[in-house]
């Protein structure tokens, strides 16, 4: 999401010039598209947690605002990247290394607890929270309270970050796209 955000704007150029609409518009569709890309591939996680068993909590009803979650960090990434690409058209190369690099040192294919000593991999980095929020509730977990602490901080800061970057750049956009 990330990474296809950083062209949001770039890529509906022509709607921009166009018609006179919030730019947040096309980062919602963006967004929306990741997010039914996410749940069609959901259908597949749950065959698997219903195959192997994997016993159902309470916990495992977090699954929906963990997603709520995780969807307004990726809003805020993807419409926050999306105008600042706009302008400075090598950014997006920049972040795609960036993501790229982290999404090797995130436990999304092995656990935090098999790091041993190095947990501070997994501690520091923003996609392991945002990953954990929602996968401990679909293993019957409760998810650690520091990742929902970060994910909740993470989408204040974000938006408000994004808020203030908005307000000066949305009436230049259509010079940049």
């Amino acid at each position: 999401s990330i990474t296809e955000g950083c062209n949001t704007m770039i890529r509906h150029a022509g709607i921009i010039r166009e018609h006179s609409m919030p730019p947040i518009v096309h980062s919602l569709r963006d967004a929306f598209a990741n997010l039914l890309i996410f749940t069609h591939n959901l259908v597949v996680v749950l065959l698997l947690i219903v195959v192997f068993g994997v016993p159902l909590t309470p916990w495992t009803l977090f699954v929906f605002p963990a997603m709520l979650l995780l969807f307004a960090n990726t809003l805020w990434l993807v419409h926050f990247f999306g105008m600042l690409c706009a302008r400075y058209r090598d950014l997006p190369l920049m972040v795609t290394t960036i993501v790229n690099l982290t999404f090797l040192v995130t436990p999304v294919f092995w656990f935090r607890d098999q790091l041993g000593g190095r947990v501070a991999i997994a501690d520091y980095n923003p996609f392991f929270h945002l990953i954990e929020i929602v996968r401990a509730p679909m293993l019957g977990q409760a998810p650690a309270f520091d990742s929902v602490l970060f994910a909740v901080c993470a989408a204040v800061v974000g938006w408000i970050l994004t808020f203030a970057t908005a307000r000066s750049l949305e009436h230049k956009l259509v010079f940049w796209a």
